[in-house]
């Protein structure tokens, strides 16, 4: 098992992160030479389709900004796969 290392990626200009990297750094002696040295599988899993529904019956706090009167709510939601 492979110690994995989850790192945020920023910009400057904001705050909010802006996706995370998954990795892990693996060193091998230089004696080793490149055909001893394991090669890892690293592309793409398959895309899966699938459908997301998210309903919001009530809010708290949430200011009304524009002229309207209302406000453009955000949400975040995160999902893993069991693959």
């Amino acid at each position: 098992m492979k110690p994995i290392e989850h790192r945020k990626i920023i910009h400057p200009s904001t705050e909010m992160s802006q996706g995370t990297v998954v990795m892990w750094a693996e060193m091998n002696e230089l004696s080793m030479g490149n055909e001893n040295c394991p090669v890892w599988d690293i592309s793409k899993k398959p895309l899966e389709e699938f459908e997301v529904r998210v309903i919001v019956w009530d809010t708290e706090d949430l200011e009304m900004m524009d002229a309207e009167g209302t406000t453009d709510g955000f949400i975040r939601c995160f999902f893993e796969s069991e693959n």
